[in-house]
């Protein structure tokens, strides 16, 4: 079963020092996107969580739009991290294609503040450089996968129209559940997820 519990862990003000206050400041603001959402996100409320004055968070974040941006590009950096484990170093199966798309779909239903921050218009990826270098391994991953799965048997035109099937797939089922447009129980997500991400269908197009 899925626990709705986010994966950041918040450490205490007293622990902070200031060779990690980025990282700290980080950290609060991504608890903070979970418990209030992007809305109530303050660069005052991010300090006071952390225990330093809001001089120290804008030496750091020159404004709310700049957490929000690093906020999206670490939650990137994260969701690739899971999607690329089960094929990581290892001979891609259907089954393991579809523990991919099952990743995905858990890592937004845990952290779902964080999901919609990172395809929201609130950042502007064309804006910069390091958000757009956090996003491409996403989909380049889903595309080698698919590529190493398919074979030669698999032109490059079918390679890209099968990974983006892939990525429609969990994509729009984890905006779904995070959304609560699926009138399910949490104890049945884990159901729907397996129902969807079918190893049999891996590379359907």
């Amino acid at each position: 079963m899925l626990k709705q519990s986010p994966v950041f862990e918040r450490k205490a003000p007293s622990s902070y020092h200031h060779g990690n206050l980025q990282e700290a400041l980080l950290n609060a603001g991504l608890e903070l996107l979970e418990r209030r959402g992007c809305a109530e996100l303050a660069l005052r409320e991010v300090a006071r969580e952390v225990g330093v004055s809001p001089a120290a968070v804008y030496r750091h974040y020159t404004s709310k739009e700049a957490l929000l941006t690093a906020m999206a590009i670490e939650g990137f950096k994260r969701l690739t991290a899971v999607q690329i484990e089960p094929v990581s170093n290892a001979v891609v199966t259907p089954v393991r294609f579809a523990d991919m798309g099952r990743a995905y779909v858990r890592f937004a239903v845990r952290n779902p503040a964080l999901f919609r921050l990172m395809f929201s218009d609130q950042i502007d990826s064309s804006r910069d450089a390091a958000l757009m270098f956090a996003i491409e391994p996403l989909t380049a991953n889903i595309e080698d996968a698919v590529a190493r799965l398919a074979g030669p048997r698999f032109s490059s035109a079918m390679r890209r129209k099968a990974a983006l099937r892939a990525w429609s797939l969990v994509h729009g089922l984890s905006m779904l559940l995070i959304d609560g447009q699926l009138r399910i129980a949490h104890s049945e997500i884990d159901r729907m997820i397996e129902a969807v991400v079918d190893p049999n269908h891996a590379l359907a197009i």
